[in-house]
């Protein structure tokens, strides 16, 4: 049984994103996930004549210095994003915040 259709650009531009990014074979992806290769393989064809590609796989980092700095406020937020939290108050930099994102991207 093939398994369900994607459904529009942007279902298929999110999925074959996800498969640079694991690094598997589309139809491994595909089967794991219960998703109809040949319908998937189909828009990727579409979206490469409009000029898509996939991610650019960036270097890894080898080394993150991060430094814990004792902070006395009551408003904290909590950004989480797979296995990374940042944790920042209101008076916090944004490009500092920009910087760090970034990094966890990055990973």
């Amino acid at each position: 049984m093939p398994g369900r259709k994607i459904h529009d650009e942007t279902e298929a531009i999110e999925a074959l994103d996800s498969i640079a990014r694991t690094g598997l074979d589309l139809a491994d992806w595909c089967r794991a996930r219960d998703i109809d290769a040949r319908s998937l393989s189909g828009w990727r064809g579409v979206l490469e004549s409009r000029g898509y590609g996939p991610p650019v796989e960036r270097e890894q980092p080898d080394f993150i210095e991060l430094v814990r700095v004792p902070v006395e406020r009551s408003a904290r937020y909590t950004i989480r994003h797979r296995g990374f939290a940042i944790e920042v108050d209101d008076d916090f930099d944004d490009q500092t915040l920009g910087r760090l994102l970034a990094v966890v991207g990055a990973c």
